[in-house]
């Protein structure tokens, strides 16, 4: 689904025809992705990024966060890349508690994450490849044909939501925005159950020997 179709389908749950509300309701899909979506304290798999690789510099303890980056992954965030091509998983820690035990320079063995920034500490002696694997904001939506991840992977949610809005927010229909809202719940808790599956299926909680 891209945005004109959104927007078609959002105008049909509130059987509105006029196109005087066309740039709110792209304004109110933009928004709920961005400012509701995207801040759930669970994100859903389809904004997982492929693994990224950065390099550290010589003296720095800084390694930028990615430019699109939301969240760092559950289960497991940062891995040093060795010489051989294997991977170190790098736990992390409070600021304070890395400035107190990994004092000094060296290879990183642990990471905290401030601001724009994750924190290596001890601070790299040399550059060093990171891999990460993060979730990343979705694809920006500002033209008709633009689509993104939560346009094609659960459409209902955002136009269930984004109609929700507009009837309680724009047409003052309450009894509508209560039926949408119901809608967009369903939709939601749908989201979740099939977010935790897809989760834990075959998953095995200790590695045998």
């Amino acid at each position: 689904m891209n945005l004109a179709t959104a927007r078609s389908r959002i105008k049909a749950r509130l059987n509105y025809t006029d196109t005087d509300l066309d740039a709110e309701i792209d304004s109110v899909v933009r928004e709920l992705i961005t400012q509701e979506l995207e801040l759930e304290p669970e994100l859903p798999w389809f904004l997982l990024s492929e693994e990224a690789e950065a390099n550290t510099t010589i003296g720095d303890d800084r390694l930028a966060v990615p430019t699109d980056f939301l969240r760092e992954y559950e289960y497991g965030a940062l891995w040093l890349k060795e010489s051989d091509g294997t991977l170190t998983a790098l736990p992390k820690y409070e600021m304070d508690v890395l400035v107190r035990e990994l004092t000094g320079s060296g290879k990183p063995r642990a990471y905290a994450l401030t601001g724009k920034y994750f924190r290596l500490y001890p601070v790299p002696d040399q550059q060093y490849t990171v891999r990460m694997v993060y979730y990343k904001r979705s694809a920006a939506l500002n033209a008709d044909a633009d689509t993104n991840e939560w346009l094609t992977e659960v459409p209902w949610l955002v136009v269930a939501g984004a109609a929700r809005i507009i009837a309680e927010q724009y047409l003052r229909d309450g009894p509508l925005a209560d039926r949408l809202q119901a809608e967009y719940q369903r939709a939601r808790m749908r989201l979740m159950v099939a977010d935790e599956a897809r989760r834990n299926a075959n998953m095995r909680m200790e590695m045998g020997d």
